[in-house]
């Protein structure tokens, strides 16, 4: 009967405060709803006070998650006052929207070892195995922040209007100034890759080049990736000592600059690999 009133009670209020708030049930339901849960905690009491002693340690945790729940429906009601304590425009976002993040994770951490609590108490209606209660509220209690790690991220994401800079691990397209220069190549340009198999940056690198051979005329522009341990003799004609080389080579000048062949070392190089490459 409890769980059932209880959440029951949490169904109605919200649906008097979330789906009707507009319509002329609205107070109804909502009082409906907190009478509901108010009682479910009397039960409560009750049923802590005339049970065996380790369902009475039960029914006693229970009803501290009772207690969490109510204390979220107070912080509900708060945070739709911001109106009334006279905020400004920026303020009153401030406040609405950190206590909806906090109301939210209370009633989580209250419902889910809520459920999990009396589910152990019907199947355990007697006598209640050592530990088990708090065993449930446990798991309860980590599934349940686990949920509410949601809710602060998507307020400071909503405040703050944070975008995760995905294009910040890739390598920029050539522009149109590299694509020109290699368009106009009346010489044959072959450029070396000096990286492992398999190498993250090596792994961003490639698209950018053959991105670049493909705007040259046929047959001027060439690419090759080599592992700098398994050419010794480019190597030494090149003076490469290790991977996380680039080598541009044209009859007998060469050009040579280094993006590290570790990812996080390189991510700078990386971002400015079209100016390098001009």
């Amino acid at each position: 009967m409890i769980p059932f009133a209880h959440f029951g009670g949490m169904i109605l209020i919200f649906a008097g405060e979330r789906l009707f708030g507009d319509a002329a049930f609205h107070w109804p339901l909502t009082g409906l709803g907190a009478v509901l849960v108010l009682a479910a905690t009397g039960v409560r009491v009750a049923r802590m006070s005339g049970a065996e002693k380790s369902q009475a340690g039960a029914h006693k945790s229970a009803l501290a998650l009772h207690v969490v729940a109510l204390v979220a429906l107070v912080v509900y009601a708060a945070s739709n006052q911001a109106e009334a304590l006279g905020l400004d425009e920026e303020a009153a976002k401030r406040w609405s929207g950190s206590l909806s993040a906090l109301w939210m994770i209370l009633w989580l951490v209250s419902a889910i070892p809520l459920a999990l609590l009396d589910w152990m108490i019907t199947q355990h209606p007697v006598q209640m195995p050592i530990g088990a209660a708090g065993r449930a509220i446990r798991a309860g209690v980590g599934a349940a922040l686990g949920i509410a790690l949601v809710f602060p991220l998507n307020y400071l994401g909503s405040q703050h209007k944070t975008e995760w800079d995905v294009a910040y691990f890739k390598v920029a397209q050539p522009g149109t100034s590299t694509l020109a220069i290699a368009g106009t190549l009346s010489e044959k340009v072959d450029i070396y890759l000096f990286y492992a198999p398999g190498n993250a940056v090596k792994e961003s690198l490639v698209p950018y080049f053959e991105a670049v051979v493909a705007a040259a005329p046929a047959g001027m522009l060439e690419l090759h990736v080599v592992d700098q341990p398994m050419a010794p003799d480019l190597s030494e004609k090149f003076k490469i000592r290790n991977n996380g080389n680039i080598v541009f080579v044209k009859g007998d000048n060469e050009q040579k600059f280094r993006v590290d062949d570790d990812f996080d070392r390189a991510k700078k190089d990386l971002k400015k690999l079209d100016s390098l490459v001009q």
